[in-house]
């Protein structure tokens, strides 16, 4: 939902638009309790609102951080390095230790 709304007493809540368009079906009524809707009765619905908000926050803190946490190790890495006389890909070590994990995995399960 991106405009949630509450109408009068409704505990439901719905999005604007769609409140439009059953309205824009010449209905004035609440599309939960059949009750009809007077202009004051439409307000929004801040519990979703504040909900959408600290979700949306949240993921925004978390791609962040995990963002700040790969840059960091690359750097680490490579300063590490810095004296070592070829370039390593971070994306070929990544690889390498996929296919050891893989291998690992494969000996294990057999047998």
């Amino acid at each position: 939902m991106t405009d949630p709304i509450r109408i009068g007493e409704c505990p439901e809540a719905i999005d604007r638009s769609a409140l439009n368009a059953w309205r824009a079906t010449g209905k004035n009524t609440c599309p939960f309790t059949r009750n009809i809707i007077e202009e004051g009765d439409i307000r929004p619905a801040e519990d979703i609102i504040l909900s959408n908000k600290d979700a949306v926050e949240g993921f925004v803190e978390r791609e962040a951080a995990i963002s700040q946490e790969k840059a960091s190790t690359t750097t680490t890495y490579f300063e590490a390095n810095k004296d070592n006389s070829r370039c390593v890909d971070p994306v070929s070590i990544q690889e390498e230790a996929g296919q050891e994990v893989q291998e690992a995995t494969n000996y294990y399960s057999v047998g």
